[in-house]
């Protein structure tokens, strides 16, 4: 009995054939539910990893479509650390590298007096958490670049940590208002100008005439010589006329000139602005002669012009030929009209050069030189 009992103590410790049963059903039911829950767990982490694959593919199409709207534009995105120095840039402008940057400030990178007048906004964008805009220039090389933009606070925890800027290059559009201002300047000029000679014009016109129908077809027609060189001159952005278009222009139907009398001979040459509209003038009075009065008035005459070029001490300077021929007989006129003052004295003053008026039995012969600087050089 002694020797049994420690047995039968043990015994009565282990679970009865009941327990056993409750006990292995209890087990079932606990691993039933962790392997549901095992079974969730795997779809909760499937339905995780997909969110996170879609996500990631949100942001690798939203990066693409940043790095799409940036590449090829003058839009320059960087990042600055609350030191000011740069921690991040994208796109910067063609004259620098984003290694450039990388770690510096921007009085390392860039000119010194455009790096402080940008970091004195940066300094104010983190000390108020508010952002500005800027608009800055740095001179690199032999060319003044433009930049415009904006600053933001980078907010962490409610604190600015860092700035992120935003900027434009527009050193094109400052370059086209810079233009747009010279050719603004140069169109007050030309028309001041203008103005005068129409008003000088108008006064030669009508000390010549003594009647206001008279005056008004004459002021006209002249004022319609000057508009054909101008329209010539829009055409070419004002830069300068073939001379072969303005006399064709002056002598042909547009002044119900016979185009198989008129004999067109020389070079290519560009007139400059002013020799082109003082030109127009000169064959615009020499046209009308013609009809009223010379070889273009009968039936037989007609009329050569004719041009070259000849080497002087300043340049090749260009020889204008105006010849009639076949006209009725031609004797120099006692008055000393308007056209005749034009053209031998107030035209070669315009142009700088000299001029010729003659009166040949045959017909009128006009002489006029322009100087090689009142051509333009193609």
């Amino acid at each position: 009995a002694f020797a049994i009992w420690p047995i039968v103590r043990r015994l009565r410790r282990q679970p009865s054939r009941h327990e056993l049963i409750e006990a292995n059903a209890r087990l079932a039911t606990e691993d039933e539910e962790r392997r549901r829950q095992i079974e969730r767990l795997t779809d909760l982490n499937a339905e995780l990893e997909r969110r996170v694959s879609e996500r990631t593919r949100d942001l690798a199409e939203a990066k693409r479509r940043f790095e799409i709207a940036l590449d090829g534009s003058p839009i320059s995105v960087a990042q600055q650390d609350g030191e000011l120095r740069y921690t991040w840039v994208y796109n910067p402008p063609a004259i620098f590298a984003a290694r450039d940057f990388i770690g510096r400030t921007a009085e390392e990178v860039i000119p010194s007096t455009t790096a402080r007048a940008q970091d004195e906004v940066k300094r104010r964008v983190l000390a108020s958490g508010v952002a500005e805009r800027f608009e800055v220039s740095a001179r690199v090389g032999e060319r003044t670049h433009w930049f415009e933009g904006r600053i933001e606070p980078l907010i962490h925890d409610g604190v600015p940590v860092g700035v992120v800027s935003v900027g434009i290059d527009v050193t094109r559009h400052k370059e086209y208002e810079h233009q747009l201002r010279i050719v603004m300047r140069e169109l007050t000029h030309r028309s001041k100008n203008l103005l005068a000679v129409v008003l000088g014009i108008a006064r030669q016109t009508a000390e010549t005439v003594d009647t206001l129908p008279a005056f008004m077809l004459r002021f006209g027609a002249r004022l319609q010589a000057l508009s054909a060189a101008h329209e010539l001159l829009v055409e070419r952005s004002w830069v300068g006329v073939d001379l072969r278009d303005l006399v064709t222009r002056e002598l042909g139907p547009e002044s119900e000139t016979p185009l198989h009398r008129v004999h067109i001979d020389g070079e290519a040459v560009t007139l400059g602005p002013e020799a082109a509209q003082n030109l127009a003038m000169a064959l615009h009075e020499l046209v009308a002669n013609a009809h009223l009065h010379g070889a273009l008035s009968g039936e037989g005459g007609s009329v050569e012009v004719s041009w070259s070029r000849r080497g002087t001490a300043t340049g090749r300077d260009l020889e204008l030929i105006w010849r009639e021929q076949g006209g009725p007989a031609v004797g120099e006129p006692q008055r000393r009209g308007y056209g005749r003052l034009l053209l031998e004295r107030l035209i070669p003053r315009a142009v700088e050069g000299t001029a010729e008026l003659t009166f040949e039995p045959t017909g009128i012969r006009y002489h006029l030189t322009i100087p090689a600087a009142r051509l333009v050089e193609e």
